[in-house]
C-alpha cells in the first residue's frame, strides 16, 4: 500500500471493513434466528449472534490489513478491533436494554369481575343487568383487532341493550387488557378464543347466547357458530374479519399522513422491536423471553394510540387512547384451525365481510344508539 497517497489507502482499508461490519451483522442475525429455533433462552442465542459477527469481522479485519506495513500493521487492526467492540457495545444499549416505556393500565370500570374457566384463562369482565323484566337469551359482546379492548367504551355503548330487557356482557379476551396472560405466545389461537367463550356460556349458565361481534370478535362469533350452532340464537357483526381461512387482510396505514407514519415508524424500527419481532417469527417462545408481556404490551399501547386515526372515519375524532393491549395476541394473529374449518354455509352467507367496513359506516366513531327491538 506504500505506493498509494494516504487518501487512498483509507479508502482501501474503510470500505472492506464497512462491507465486514455489514456481513458481521447479517452473519449474527443469521445465527441468532438459527439458534433461536433450537433453544428460548436469550444468553444462548444472543452468545451466537455475538459469536459469529466476532468470527466474520474479525475475518475482515485480518484480511483488509494483511498488505499494510508490518510497523503500522498492528496498530490499524487494534483500532478496527476497537471500532468493533465499540459497535457491539451499541447494540447491546440499544438493542439488549428495555425499552422503557411506562406501563399503564387499562381505563377502570366499575364492577368488574374476573371469570376461572376451566381452559386456564382468566377472564376480566362486565356483566350489564337487564332493566325490568329480562329476556332469557343474554348478550355477549366479542371485541377485535385481536389484540385492543376497549371495556370502558364497550360497555357504555353496549350496555345500552339492557334497557331492552338483555343481560348483556363485555369481556377481554385472554392475553388482553386486565385478562391473564399466557407463558407461550403461540397458545393464542382462534380454538383457545372459542373454548373460552364456550366455556363463559357455561359459566353463565345460559342455554343460548345472542352473539356481538366486532372485527376479529365476528371472527370467534362465526367460529363459535360453525363449532356449537345450537348455542347462538342470533349473530350481529360490524366490520367482522373474513370467515374464510384462505383470505388476506389489507393494512390501513396507509391511511396515516406521512408525519403520522414516521411517528408509528419511530415505535417500531428500532434495534429492540425489530429484534423482537423477527424471533416472533421463528420462535414465539424465544421472543416472549427475550422482550415480555409488560414491555411489548407498552410499546403496542403507543403505536396504536398513534395509529388510531387511521381506524376511523376521516375528520373524526380518533376516540380515547387505549392501555393495556395486548402485543403478542395481536402479533400472533389466530385463524381457523385447519381441523375444524368454517363451514362453507358459512363462508357464503359472510362473504360480503371481505369488502371494507368504512364504506358501509360501520366505523366506531360513527355508531349510534342501538335499534330498538320489535
Amino acid at each position: 500500500m506504500k505506493a498509494f497517497s494516504p487518501q487512498v489507502r483509507y479508502t482501501l482499508i474503510v470500505l472492506p471493513m464497512a462491507l465486514a461490519a455489514l456481513l458481521g451483522i447479517l452473519a449474527g442475525i443469521a445465527a441468532l434466528l438459527s439458534a433461536a429455533t433450537i433453544t428460548d433462552r436469550p444468553p444462548l442465542f444472543l452468545l451466537a449472534a455475538l459469536a459469529s459477527f466476532c468470527v466474520v469481522y474479525s475475518c475482515g479485519v485480518m484480511l483488509v490489513t494483511r498488505k499494510v506495513g508490518i510497523g503500522h500493521r498492528r496498530r490499524a487492526r487494534m483500532l478496527l478491533f476497537c471500532a468493533g467492540a465499540v459497535f457491539v457495545g451499541l447494540f447491546a444499549w440499544v438493542g439488549l436494554l428495555p425499552l422503557g416505556d411506562e406501563q399503564l393500565p387499562p381505563t377502570p370500570v366499575g364492577k368488574q369481575h374476573l371469570w376461572e374457566l376451566p381452559t386456564g384463562s382468566r377472564i376480566a369482565h362486565v356483566r350489564l343487568p337487564a332493566e325490568g323484566r329480562a329476556r332469557t337469551v343474554p348478550v355477549i359482546f366479542l371485541h377485535g383487532s385481536p389484540g385492543t379492548p376497549d371495556m370502558r367504551g364497550d360497555a357504555r355503548y353496549f350496555g345500552q341493550l339492557s334497557r331492552e330487557g338483555f343481560d348483556v356482557y363485555v369481556y377481554e379476551l385472554v392475553g388482553r387488557g386486565r385478562s391473564s396472560r399466557l407463558d407461550d405466545p403461540r397458545a393464542y389461537t382462534l380454538e383457545r378464543d372459542v373454548r373460552d367463550l364456550e366455556g363463559i356460556r357455561r359459566k353463565i349458565g345460559a342455554e343460548r347466547v345472542i352473539l356481538l361481534g366486532h372485527s376479529y370478535g365476528g371472527l370467534i362469533a362465526a367460529a363459535y357458530a360453525a363449532s356449537h350452532p345450537e348455542r347462538v340464537s342470533k349473530m350481529v357483526l360490524t366490520s367482522p374479519e373474513d370467515a374464510s381461512p384462505a383470505a388476506g387482510g389489507a393494512s390501513m396505514v396507509f391511511r396515516l399522513t406521512t408525519e403520522e407514519k414516521i411517528s408509528v415508524y419511530a415505535l417500531l424500527l428500532p434495534p429492540r422491536p425489530m429484534l423482537a419481532y423477527a424471533l416472533l417469527q421463528v420462535n414465539a417462545e424465544a421472543a416472549h423471553a427475550f422482550a415480555g408481556d409488560a414491555e411489548m404490551d407498552a410499546r403496542f399501547d403507543r403505536v396504536y394510540n398513534r395509529s388510531r386515526p387511521a381506524l376511523h372515519c376521516r375528520n373524526k375524532s380518533p376516540g380515547p387512547k387505549l392501555h393495556g393491549l395486548g402485543f403478542y395476541t395481536h402479533t400472533t394473529t389466530p385463524s381457523p384451525p385447519p381441523e375444524n374449518p368454517m363451514p362453507t354455509s358459512c363462508q357464503t352467507s359472510l362473504a360480503w365481510t371481505r369488502q371494507p367496513s368504512l364504506s358501509r359506516g360501520l366505523a366506531t366513531t360513527s355508531r349510534g344508539p342501538p335499534p330498538r327491538s320489535t
